[in-house]
């Protein structure tokens, strides 16, 4: 890369904004796999903050495997309720990942899916995270069997 973009007729920039290639990506593909590096908390805020744009190109889930599968009743009541609780939040982190986790910017996610769900039309599809995380050997002992 030689550090010039190219531009527009409006002298802007002609390469898409992150959010703008996400969106597009996931308005033409069935399914579009993000990865974070552990540590960096604006891979994570991205999320967070690109919901809507989401939701508005008819993107309604996010599958993702910081909170556990068996837990996903709780986790869809806490994105759907009428008010936020941050304690039933943070059990589903540490259900999941124990109590020295750092969770914060994960627990954003949720608190803005929450938000996005309180700011749709009462018929509108709600917003929908899906827990893809699995029980550990912690959990289930047998895991280590076989």
């Amino acid at each position: 890369m030689n550090g010039s973009a190219d531009t527009n007729e409006n002298g802007n920039s002609s390469l898409e904004s992150a959010s703008a290639h996400l969106v597009e990506l996931a308005r033409s593909k069935q399914l579009v796999l993000l990865g974070d590096q552990i540590g960096i908390a604006q891979h994570v805020a991205f999320i967070s903050q690109i919901l809507p744009e989401l939701y508005d190109a008819g993107i309604y889930n996010l599958a993702w495997e910081f909170t556990n599968s068996r837990a996903q009743q709780s986790l869809d009541e806490l994105v759907t309720a009428e008010t936020w609780d941050e304690s039933k939040c943070t059990n589903l982190f540490i259900d999941l990942l124990g109590i020295g986790f750092t969770y914060r910017e994960y627990a954003e996610v949720l608190k803005a899916a929450w938000s996005l769900n309180r700011s749709l039309d009462v018929h509108a599809p709600q917003s929908r995270v899906v827990g893809l995380g699995l029980p550990t050997y912690v959990e289930d002992p047998s895991l280590l069997e076989g």
